[in-house]
């Protein structure tokens, strides 16, 4: 099984950050001007907005609602109607959001988080400093702390505390530390250590494997397909079911499945590449 590349939908000049099912089943697509970008089924364009100044980092559908995190540093909550709520205080652009329970959280490119209350949204949030990567799953958050000014000051893999602010002890004896994590459910955490290679974490059991993986500059994004295959991808390669092949482009960011299958990429060059599975 493989993909073919069928077509490539022009949505923006330039950097289609993000790809995502809306609530209603629409397709949503990110920007790095700041926009998204509705389009049904079919790829074709239903409406768009100016979502931020400055690009759309992060999209997620949380219970029903859309939340984008963009580099104007605001957290922001869409419906059909607009915009529902705005939530300041980061200093710098906004990179991931998560809820867990009355906390919203939000991650920052100036490596810290920073956490507001639900049930009082007009409170200025608390900021936790030195979170260099943040990932929550079913059994808590994890991340690495940052521990020094350069890029590469990054602490070992631990459970993180948010009430605290806190990392546990190591997960690994080595001092294993990772520059991005993402949960994926069924699998564990994907994780791109200092050593520029992926993982699969297994946090709970405090186990991790090597996945075949071609890039030292940046790690795989990941997609479990319906039929259960999987996908990962990026810098100029595809990997699927194992098996390895071209990009049609070198910047690949962000997949979803459609309702007939059809798999979408989003892409650098501003298009949604779209592929069937052969």
């Amino acid at each position: 099984m493989s993909l073919k590349q069928i077509e490539a939908v022009r949505v923006f000049d330039k950097w289609a950050l993000g790809i995502h099912l809306s609530p209603s089943g629409s397709v949503l697509v990110t920007g790095m001007n700041g926009e998204v970008v509705e389009l049904d089924q079919s790829l074709t364009e239903v409406r768009r907005w100016q979502a931020h100044d400055g690009a759309v980092n992060c999209l997620r559908v949380i219970d029903g609602q859309v939340w984008t995190g963009g580099g104007d540093n605001l957290l922001k909550v869409w419906s059909g109607e607009g915009l529902e709520a705005q939530y300041e205080g980061p200093k710098k652009p906004v990179t991931s959001v998560f809820i867990n329970g009355d906390d919203l959280v939000a991650q920052s490119y100036d490596r810290a988080a920073w956490v507001w209350s639900l049930s009082a949204p007009s409170q200025a949030p608390r900021k936790i400093k030195d979170v260099a990567s943040l990932v929550q799953t079913d059994s808590g958050f994890y991340g690495s702390p940052k521990t020094g000014s350069k890029a590469g000051d990054i602490g070992p893999l631990a459970a993180f505390d948010l009430a605290s602010g806190s990392f546990g002890s190591p997960l690994f004896e080595d001092g294993f530390g990772v520059w991005s994590l993402q949960d994926v459910p069924g699998k564990g955490l994907l994780a791109f250590g200092l050593d520029t290679k992926a993982y699969w974490v297994d946090p709970v059991a405090a186990t991790r494997s090597e996945l075949p993986w071609h890039s030292k500059s940046g790690a795989p994004h990941f997609r479990v397909l319906a039929d259960g295959s999987e996908l990962y991808f990026g810098d100029g390669k595809i990997y699927h079911n194992g098996k390895a092949q071209d990009g049609p482009i070198k910047g690949l960011y962000c997949a979803a499945q459609l309702v007939d299958r059809r798999v979408a990429i989003a892409g650098a060059d501003g298009q949604v590449w779209v592929f069937e599975v052969d």
